[in-house]
């Protein structure tokens, strides 16, 4: 580990996060899962191609999971998923770190939004309740760069008025 992480703030059993050796990442870190898949058949061979391959970011499916993390000494056990693990097999990731040869692997923290798309949904549920219309965000519709002829339609009124 370099000596400038020994802050890190992860724990053990912490899952949403990304592990890629450092020399790979210059080159891979706006990859898409399919194209790593068709660099490397020997891991294409070990991990099934899936149809959202094309739209997920490699970075965010080399997911591992920490197990023991000694910050004094430096080390980091994860368990691998499974595509780190078929690149670990297949021999394209090299994960011998060594700090005395400037070796390092990056663990990345990976975002997982699990609120937004309920809040869109919830949200288009309630339309346009009459206290958005009566004390509007801005009162002049131009600002918030609405057309005069596109004013929204007010809907009923919902317990959560005051809250929005």
């Amino acid at each position: 580990m370099r000596p400038q992480s020994r802050d890190v703030k992860f724990k053990e059993g912490e899952f949403l996060l990304s592990l890629m050796p450092e020399s790979a990442q210059a080159v891979m870190l706006n990859w898409r899962v399919h194209r790593f898949k068709n660099e490397f058949s020997a891991v294409a061979a070990r991990v099934q191609p899936q149809k959202w391959d094309y739209r997920d970011q490699l970075r965010k499916e080399l997911k591992v999971q920490i197990r023991k993390f000694d910050r004094p000494r430096g080390f980091l056990i994860v368990k691998a998923e499974a595509l780190v693990a078929a690149a670990i097999e297949a021999g394209v990731f090299d994960l011998d770190f060594n700090a005395q040869q400037r070796k390092f692997g990056i663990v990345d923290e990976v975002v997982q939004d699990f609120f937004t798309r309920r809040l869109k949904r919830a949200l288009e549920a309630i339309k346009t309740p009459p206290l958005a219309l009566a004390q509007p965000l801005f009162p002049d519709p131009t600002i918030a760069r609405l057309q005069p002829n596109l004013r929204p339609r007010v809907s009923a009124s919902v317990p959560a008025d005051i809250f929005l």
